[in-house]
């Protein structure tokens, strides 16, 4: 049923498969090489950057017995095998522009340095925020989006970066990872990169953590709909709030938002609620822990991801391992993603958000349409997957 769905790298790999044994298919080579990988993107509280690296590094040390992991959170990274080389609480995210500028300057000088002095094979930079201009060994870098390039208003600081710096780093790496044929389309427009340079290679979700159980009886809850993911303007929460102000004179949901209260953002869209008289069904939860969130996907009624632009999309994924229900926006990314397992819908139509949240709500022949759909989809992912691709990359760059 999948196959015709599938995608090839420019190496000719099959990158979509539904079954789970291609590790005997992995080319284990060069076991002993030595990989760096700049975590440093990891914070306590970790987005979906964050996620994707620390997922993506406990898979990798599965494959091999020789990676030096620079990150600030240690902690995060408890599997055997892998050399932690701790960088001080400076370089997080959560300090904002000053965690950015600070992860630049240390990969550029005491990275560098590092590498320099060492035996290092490849180096490996699961996102171009922390990817070096000239590497003194091969680099590899995964680029999920080009979000700051093409909303530079909503991106003041990081638009220089992907204009003016970026193209050079992307131009002087080994080889280039994208989360998907989307994505890699955009770089070879935005920046005029040769196709084979690169790699699609689609991300995962952690299987463990989400999965279907059972859901809470209606007695005990109010019916919901989810979001999950930032605030950023680009995920279109404000029309997302007007949609389900619209469609709530007609369903008795719940509008549930996850994800960390930007104080950029969280004010405007609370704001808004309010404006639309919906802050008595709006909850914003703000970061949630990993049990909580896959609590809060496993009591939703449906999942709504009204992006204007993605390179992947994550949380679509957990909310289908989890049974629920998918609308999302008809985005290339993410149609490509999710295939034919949700129902798409115009990010820039209010109206349609609301008259598909309100018919996939009052249908359960749809939700289970959707849901059966989304579960056979969610096989074609794991994060075992990514890393055994990634793996392969590596490997043909250090040889």
């Amino acid at each position: 049923m999948y196959e015709t769905q599938a995608r090839m790298s420019t190496s000719g790999r099959l990158l979509l498969r539904k079954e789970d044994n291609i590790l005997d298919t992995v080319l284990l080579l060069n076991n002993s090489m030595q990989i760096a990988i700049n975590a440093t993107i990891t914070d306590p509280r970790s987005s979906g950057l964050g996620v994707y690296t620390v997922n993506v590094v406990r898979e990798l040390s599965q494959l091999t017995p020789s990676l030096t992991v620079f990150t600030s959170t240690p902690e995060l990274f408890p599997e055997s095998g892998i050399s932690l080389r701790e960088v001080g609480v400076f370089v997080r995210t959560s300090f904002g522009l000053r965690g950015h500028v600070a992860r630049l300057l240390w990969a550029h000088f005491q990275l560098r340095k590092y590498l320099r002095k060492h035996d290092v094979a490849v180096l490996f930079s699961p996102t171009p925020l922390e990817s070096i201009l000239n590497s003194p060994v091969p680099q590899v870098i995964v680029v999920h989006d080009l979000v700051p390039l093409f909303f530079p208003n909503y991106h003041p600081r990081q638009k220089y970066f992907y204009r003016s710096i970026l193209p050079r780093i992307l131009k002087s790496a080994a080889r280039i990872v994208a989360d998907s044929n989307s994505t890699r389309q955009d770089l070879i427009e935005s920046y005029g990169l040769p196709e084979e340079k690169i790699d699609v290679i689609y991300a995962g979700y952690d299987r463990e953590a989400f999965s279907f159980s059972e859901r809470p009886s209606r007695e005990q809850h109010r019916p919901s709909a989810l979001y999950v993911g930032n605030l950023f303007p680009h995920k279109n929460l404000s029309r997302l709030l007007a949609a389900f102000a619209e469609a709530s004179r007609q369903i008795p949901h719940e509008l549930h938002i996850v994800g960390y209260l930007d104080p950029r953002y969280y004010p405007s869209l609370y704001d808004k609620a309010r404006q639309l008289n919906i802050l008595d069904k709006v909850k914003f939860f703000g970061y949630v822990s990993q049990d909580q969130l896959a609590s809060l996907y496993s009591a939703a009624d449906v999942f709504v991801y009204p992006s204007l632009y993605e390179g992947f999309g994550i949380p679509p994924l957990e909310a289908m391992a989890c049974g629920i229900p998918v609308i999302a926006s008809s985005t290339k990314a993410v149609r490509e993603v999710l295939g034919d397992a949700a129902e798409f819908v115009d990010a820039s139509d209010v109206s349609a958000i609301a008259h598909t949240l309100i018919t996939v709500a009052e249908s359960d022949v749809r939700k289970n349409r959707l849901r059966a759909k989304g579960f056979d989809r969610v096989k074609l992912f794991s994060w075992r997957k990514t890393a055994l691709e990634l793996h392969r990359v590596l490997v043909e760059v250090a040889s």
